[in-house]
């Protein structure tokens, strides 16, 4: 019987290749998952016709109102977790040797599984390469990767939302510090022995992918920051809605 443990490529396991391949594909379609569309959707509105258009958290706060926003935010940012998960535990390859299945030492592999589903959330197949700025997605990835510091960055995110306005600001504020810290720290941490603790591909690859998630993501906000620059952008007013339907349910008492 074949055994791809015992094929290579340049020194390496037929088996780590495939996984990848498995990994990306699988993780690529969860991404496509569009969570606003689908409760949209549910509501009876075409999201990508209403506000900026985006089917995405900030355009959903905008059209239904902030509850509808923290909850597209949070099942968006649970795909992402779940790609970078995935691919920790199938793709961890090991500083000395593979750790298959396994949340081991290595974390190249959530990087590859959360990417993954950033992209197939911003290019989704199934909805001809129209999808989100992948912003949420992104999060969910960096709870995997410093849920500490992603969840401070998140709170001075919200923070700055209610008295500025500029979701796309807050978004920055959120993701920045998180892929900053990970980026760093993979780069340069060594155990007690002076080893470090990633693979030298790791230690190369992994910033690189880090640096180009992050650049995807702005890249995808370039009419926002165009529209900020222009005194144009769309604002968030999380008390708007609600002082709406405060105002129509007094007028229909009186």
């Amino acid at each position: 019987m074949l055994n791809l443990m015992h094929i290579t490529i340049n020194g390496q396991p037929l088996v780590q290749f495939v996984l990848i391949f498995l990994v990306v594909v699988a993780c690529y379609f969860v991404g496509n998952i569009n969570f606003a569309k689908i409760i949209a959707r549910a509501k009876k509105i075409d999201i990508t016709k209403q506000g900026s258009g985006n089917p995405g958290t900030m355009n959903m706060a905008r059209t239904l109102g902030t509850r509808w926003g923290f909850v597209t935010l949070a099942l968006d940012a649970a795909k992402g977790a779940f790609g970078a998960v995935l691919g920790w535990y199938v793709l961890c390859f090991g500083r000395f040797a593979p750790q298959l299945f396994s949340f081991g030492d290595d974390l190249i592999g959530m990087l590859i599984g959360g990417a993954s589903v950033v992209i197939g959330h911003i290019f989704p197949i199934i909805y001809k390469f129209k999808g989100g700025k992948g912003v949420a997605s992104t999060i969910g990835v960096c709870m995997v990767l410093n849920p500490i510091v992603t969840l401070i960055s998140f709170v001075a995110a919200v923070t700055f939302i209610v008295f500025f306005k500029f979701g796309t600001i807050a978004s920055f504020i959120t993701l920045t510090p998180p892929i900053a810290l990970f980026t760093y720290r993979i780069a340069t941490a060594v155990d007690a022995y002076g080893y470090f603790y990633a693979p030298a591909m790791t230690r190369l690859v992994a910033p690189i992918l880090c640096v180009l998630l992050f650049l995807l993501v702005l890249f995808m906000h370039r009419t926002n920051l165009k529209r900020m620059f222009n005194g144009t952008e769309n604002v968030v007013n999380a008390l708007k809605k609600k002082q709406k339907k405060q105002k129509q349910k007094q007028t229909q008492k009186a």
